[in-house]
């Protein structure tokens, strides 16, 4: 799904990157200053956005193990890195006028971007991408948190392991991993087994 965004510039879409990479969910709560390590390309997961009584606010993620630390790609970083010095300079001429503390992704005047712009730009920029293509070549409209489940089926079907990929969606046990990604598991058994019959062909030949 990358290359719907890649030529944007807006930091907003930059979460779209983050959401496959990561196989996380709502990344736009990341601090800079406590969440990303620049020199080791991780990303911490240590708080989500959630609206509660009807306003947005920041929480701890649901679970122990939705605490996790994940590795992101080096590309990404340096543009995270790129993104922040330029909060840094905006936050800087605002003044007072910014309202919020080391946010990544931000409204105009620095405070957390709405709950709702990650699925806004997602669904925006398959719509833009869709535009004039026949239907069989446009890509479907799936919600934001889609990105997680194409994130995880494209990291098995790449053959990485079950644990590493758990350990990036954040569940407890491989075991939940496997019960959601069987149709992934299945297909990575049947290229298994291929790749044994060739091997015992090419034995027995």
């Amino acid at each position: 799904m990358i290359f719907v965004i890649e030529n944007h510039a807006n930091s907003s879409h930059y979460d779209l990157h983050i959401e496959n990479f990561n196989s996380c969910e709502l990344k736009f709560s990341i601090e800079y200053q406590y969440d990303i390590d620049f020199e080791n390309s991780t990303v911490s997961v240590t708080k989500a956005a959630a609206v509660v009584d009807g306003k947005q606010v920041c929480k701890a993620p649901k679970t122990k193990n939705s605490r996790r630390e994940v590795s992101i790609p080096r590309f990404l970083t340096d543009r995270l890195h790129n993104l922040m010095i330029v909060q840094t300079r905006t936050k800087e001429s605002l003044g007072a006028y910014w309202k919020g503390n080391n946010w990544l992704f931000t409204q105009s005047d620095g405070s957390m971007m709405s709950y709702s712009t990650p699925y806004a730009t997602f669904q925006d920029a398959i719509d833009r991408y869709n535009a004039g293509k026949e239907p069989a070549d446009q890509l479907p409209h799936i919600p934001f948190h889609g990105l997680r489940h194409t994130s995880a089926t494209l990291l098995i079907a790449a053959h990485q392991d079950v644990r590493t990929v758990s350990n990036r969606l954040g569940h407890a046990q491989a075991s939940t991993t496997m019960n959601i990604y069987a149709h992934a598991l299945k297909e990575n058994d049947r290229t298994a087994s291929n790749a044994l019959e060739n091997m015992l062909c090419k034995t027995g030949a």
